[in-house]
């Protein structure tokens, strides 16, 4: 075997030497040996199981071993066999490296003792097969009160993605007039988009180094599902206690059959259809016994066509931790007789419940009016009056209870004229809620 030595070499370029050398014979060896890292390579993507290492590694006294780390930590070691570099390969813990990345780099020796690391490779991924993402779910817009743009949001149980596709048709839901509008990386969830003056269609897909996912559902610009059939707008959820949640809507289908009102729970990702209405419905209550206090829920109404459908915003609630039954038999009299010291109206009602705070006396002059409250009550009060009335005028009473921050359904509405007293007209009348 040949003794490296030092061979002074004198290149003359302008005004600079260079000088480059060899082991010396009957020398030590001081030279490392050279190393260069392929494959897996940063950002690579590989399948559990044993993968051999792609590397390239020399020195003219010969390979010693190889090491290999993993996330910085010697994983192991690999001798050479007669100075020739070994084969190297990986083998990862399942429950370690599965759906996860991680990155490592190779250190070898020469039969020296000098040593030489390669490069560290990078967010390598492992996966169980060579697939592409899973199509993403959950697509729906967000329309921000005054904002001029809507939200595209959408989620993804997919590990491994590189980045999504946003695909948009300014026609209908063809597949041949869709087109790419932009893409985002893998850590977008939520797409500001401006709002269109007309309808647009939206569907998205995952991809990553392996291939693309499927298309998800296709939704429109105005929160519905894809088609042409427009679901419900302005859906809105109110809370009336543990187990009753108020649902109210506009529909503007014209050739829907029924209509699905349908839930789901904050921890599910199923809905469930809870009531079947005809399709001129705009309002329905959840009181079927299967709510509990201070729980949220989704809801969506989706109007039914023959071959179509159309799907509402969905909407969360949260119920509350108590009930607070209204008041009822709210009943109204305009007094104006030598018994009473001036014109008022005098208001009665039932209490039916045990938990309130307080009592809230509303008025409005006329149907047309605003009620506003006018008296605020102690508990388990079921008597006012009204004293500060005009003759000629009609007003609207309710009573509403309040209990931390909440306040209930209101009770009957009733309405009294103020008159002259030979023409009292004393009326009331009851509205069930």
């Amino acid at each position: 075997m040949l003794k490296k030595i030092y061979v002074p070499v004198m290149l003359l370029f302008g005004s600079f030497f260079l000088t480059s050398c060899v082991e010396p014979l009957g020398g030590s060896d001081s030279i490392p040996p050279q190393v260069a890292l392929y494959k897996p390579t940063s950002n690579d993507t590989i399948i559990l199981g044993p993968q051999e290492i792609i590397y390239d590694a020399s020195d003219d006294q010969g390979i010693a071993k190889v090491e290999l780390y993993i996330d910085g930590l010697l994983s192991g070691s690999f001798p050479a066999e007669n100075g020739n570099r070994p084969a190297i390969k990986l083998n990862l813990d399942s429950a370690t490296f599965v759906n996860k990345t991680f990155s490592y780099y190779i250190k070898v020796y020469d039969l020296g003792g000098n040593s030489s690391s390669s490069e560290t490779k990078t967010k390598i991924a492992v996966v169980t097969s060579k697939s592409p993402p899973e199509a993403p779910y959950g697509l729906e817009i967000i329309e921000p009160e005054g904002a001029n743009d809507i939200i595209l949001s959408w989620k993804d149980s997919s590990k491994l993605v590189d980045g999504y596709e946003i695909w948009l048709s300014e026609v209908n839901t063809d597949n041949a007039s869709f087109f790419l509008y932009t893409t985002v990386s893998a850590s977008t969830k939520l797409m500001p988009i401006p709002k269109p003056p007309v309808i647009n269609y939206y569907k998205i897909r995952a991809y990553n180094k392996i291939g693309k996912s499927n298309f998800s559902v296709i939704i429109n610009s105005e929160g519905g599902s894809g088609s042409g059939i427009l679901g419900p707008q302005g859906l809105t959820a109110t809370a009336w206690g543990q187990r009753e949640v108020e649902l109210n809507w506009i529909n503007r289908a014209t050739n829907g059959v029924y209509l699905s009102v349908q839930r789901k729970a904050a921890s599910s990702a199923v809905w469930s259809s809870i009531a079947t209405l005809s399709a001129s419905r705009t309002s329905y209550t959840d009181n079927s016994g299967t709510l509990f206090g201070g729980a949220t829920y989704y809801y969506r109404v989706k109007v039914i066509a023959q071959t179509d459908s159309g799907a509402s915003r969905e909407v969360s609630v949260v119920t509350w931790p108590f009930d607070l039954t209204p008041a009822s038999n709210l009943i109204g009299v305009f007094a104006d007789t030598p018994a009473v010291s001036k014109k008022m109206i005098k208001l009665s009602w039932k209490d039916n419940s045990n938990q309130e705070e307080g009592n809230l006396v509303e008025r409005k002059e006329g149907s047309g009016g605003t009620y506003q409250t006018i008296a605020i009550l102690s508990s388990d009060i079921t008597a006012f009056d009204d004293t500060l009335v005009t003759k000629g005028k009609t007003y609207f009473y309710r009573i509403k209870l309040s209990k931390q921050g909440y306040i209930s359904r209101a009770s009957n509405e009733v309405s009294v004229t103020v008159t002259e007293p030979a023409k009292a007209i004393m009326r009331y009348e009851r509205k069930r809620k």
